[in-house]
């Protein structure tokens, strides 16, 4: 499970180096197992500046996300309209979607 959340959060963050993908923001869809270890990879990779905005309906594994150190812990319902204030509008440079839906 770490493995595959580190290769996604690598993935999310693309060729940006260091300074640059702490400037950035995240959405990591789907607080499961693979969810988590993407977001406390997201964070190891992007830095503390990085904005990692971590979506699941289930209100226990939003409070796990927040452990595992995302910015901010949304149900789906929520989630559209908080992407959409990261960078005045522009939403956010990467996602991770581990939640399992079609």
């Amino acid at each position: 499970t770490l493995a595959v959340g580190m290769s996604l959060a690598r993935m999310a963050v693309g060729n940006a180096g260091a300074e640059q993908a702490q400037r950035r923001s995240y959405a990591v869809l789907g607080c499961n197992g693979i969810g988590l270890m993407a977001v406390a990879a997201l964070r190891l990779l992007a830095g503390d500046s990085a904005v990692i905005i971590a979506v699941d309906d289930e209100p226990k594994r939003r409070e796990l996300a927040t452990r595992f150190e995302a910015t901010q812990a949304l149900g789906y319902s929520q989630a559209a309209d908080a992407v959409k204030l990261v960078d005045s509008g522009r939403g956010v440079d990467g996602v991770v979607d581990a939640s399992g839906r079609v």
